[in-house]
């Protein structure tokens, strides 16, 4: 029964953290990175889904956002990716943990901007319009590093807290 609880708990967290947009600080892809840590792959896959619809169709009914695009494809595909990566990223050692959510927001980045410039009609086709896209992606960029890292952090001290103070006192 636990079990389910925090299942639900987690869903709802992944819609909020969804719904919770950059520019502002988002723990969308940590949250990404523990859904690889402690569920299956085929698990993670649903349930990323599944969230990511909900979190559309709010975006869509309150703020007008178009509910499918090209872009859902891309960036879910770069979403799985992290989910696949989370049990390599999320590491107990804070150096290991912050390179790794650090490469995953530089991949995600690289990802999704190719994708921009190749499948959105956005940019030219060309060197120039590849050099503007990614040019122009840079602010995204700045902003998940900032939130990875922060949230990496974050994790890492609850995660000692927790440790320290329930686990050992549980032991012991």
């Amino acid at each position: 029964m636990y079990k389910k609880y925090i299942i639900l708990l987690s869903f709802c967290f992944l819609i909020i953290a969804k719904l919770i947009s950059f520019p502002l600080l988002t723990p969308y892809p940590l949250a990404l990175m523990l859904i690889g840590k402690n569920m299956s792959f085929g698990r993670g896959i649903i349930f990323i889904l599944s969230a990511a619809f909900v979190s559309d169709i709010i975006l869509h009914t309150f703020l007008n956002y178009p509910l499918f695009g090209m872009w859902t494809i891309y960036v879910n595909l770069g979403n799985l990716t992290i989910i696949y990566l989370g049990d390599r990223i999320l590491d107990r050692k804070i150096t290991t943990m912050l390179l790794n959510v650090a490469t995953t927001a530089l991949m995600f980045w690289i990802w999704t901007n190719f994708c921009v410039w190749a499948l959105d009609k956005v940019y030219s086709l060309d060197p120039i319009g590849l050099i503007n896209c990614y040019t122009l992606g840079l602010p995204f960029l700045k902003h998940l590093l900032i939130s990875n890292v922060t949230f990496a952090i974050l994790y890492v001290l609850v995660l000692d807290i927790v440790h320290k103070n329930i686990v050992l006192t549980y032991r012991t």
